[in-house]
């Protein structure tokens, strides 16, 4: 038996680990945004559990903001729990990592057993469907302090379906040497450059039907 969510595997906690910037950019910005949310002062002492913590990254982002605060984090991933020790090691005794499977309610409930003024997740929660989110989201609910919070950066299904198909710009095209030619990166279907480009089509909807599927972390 392993402690990995379904679908994941440690091959994939290594891949994100090495690609992670790639594969989720603008990674500070999204943690300050987050920080500037928890609904605590910057000195206050108070308790954050993160559901899926990977690397620790965001954790780290979280007690640097808040010297006094205690952090558990949860992940499925030995891998990652190696790596988010190695990371969050000089915040020594306010940091505890655990084990656990986003499926197994009783492991999540434990985590919040005591008081909490934050629950965290990022690119984690998708991996569940539609009836365990609600239920998830329930179960925080009414095991957070007065007027605490439960703060997602996740992957949605969207709810309108003509914004399944959107229009993104493509990055702009390279500078040119002086007394060159603009350049552009090769065109993905006939590999020579374009001297205009425009936005491509890129579709949001998921690759399986079924309902709460999509790409991993």
């Amino acid at each position: 038996m392993t402690d990995e969510p379904p679908g994941w595997t440690e091959a994939d906690s290594r891949d994100f680990l090495a690609f992670g910037r790639i594969i989720t950019p603008s990674r500070d910005e999204q943690a300050s945004l987050l920080a500037s949310l928890v609904p605590a002062d910057e000195g206050e002492a108070f308790r954050i559990v993160e559901l899926g913590c990977g690397d620790g990254g965001l954790a780290a982002a979280m007690l640097r903001h808040f010297p006094r605060a205690t952090y558990l984090g949860l992940d499925g991933s030995p891998t990652m729990l190696r790596a988010a020790a190695e990371r969050l090691e000089p915040f020594g005794q306010r940091v505890t990592l655990r084990s656990f499977r986003l499926e197994d309610e009783d492991a999540w409930r434990a985590a919040l057993a005591e008081p909490t003024r934050c629950v965290l997740s990022s690119l984690v929660v998708h991996h569940l469907s539609d009836n365990q989110k609600r239920h998830l989201f329930q179960v925080v609910y009414h095991a957070l302090e007065p007027g605490g919070a439960i703060l997602l950066v996740d992957l949605v299904l969207p709810t309108n379906p003509r914004a399944s198909v959107v229009k993104v710009p493509v990055s702009p095209p390279l500078r040119a040497r002086p007394g060159r030619a603009q350049a552009t990166p090769p065109d993905a279907g006939g590999g020579r450059s374009s001297p205009r480009r425009t936005p491509r089509r890129w579709s949001l909807a998921p690759r399986s039907r079924q309902r709460g599927a999509g790409p991993r972390r």
